[in-house]
């Protein structure tokens, strides 16, 4: 059985207190109005994390940070750093994630955009 790298949890601060990543500003006729976010660690993908909304989300205790929530981010433990760089092709990253679905997704993906450009 598989060792599942995230875990859930409804309430983020059960497990520890978010810190911010970055600040959502929104323009309404009434003005601005700024909301603090949060960054997945493995999709880089910014939301807001609103206190007892029900919203499930993740922690991986590896990256010692939050999670979207999204199937991918919680089953497999590649953080997004590490994408960029499999994308960048360091081959030492790549050998560390070789046997995730994400990894091979990313390098199908190159593998179909050379073969698009080298006809």
């Amino acid at each position: 059985m598989k060792q599942q790298r995230g875990s859930m949890t409804n309430d983020f601060n059960i497990i520890n207190s978010p810190k911010e990543n970055g600040i959502f500003e929104f323009f309404t006729d009434l003005g601005s109005q700024f909301f603090k976010s949060l960054q997945c660690r493995h999709c880089g993908i910014h939301y807001q994390y609103v206190k007892n909304s029900g919203i499930q989300r993740g922690y991986c205790v590896k990256c010692g940070g939050p999670l979207c929530g999204k199937e991918l981010c919680i089953k497999e433990d590649v953080p997004y750093e590490a994408q960029i760089e499999i994308e960048e092709g360091n081959k030492k990253t790549i050998m560390k994630y070789i046997n995730t679905q994400t990894c091979q997704d990313i390098l199908r993906k190159q593998i179909e955009i050379s073969k698009k450009y080298n006809k």
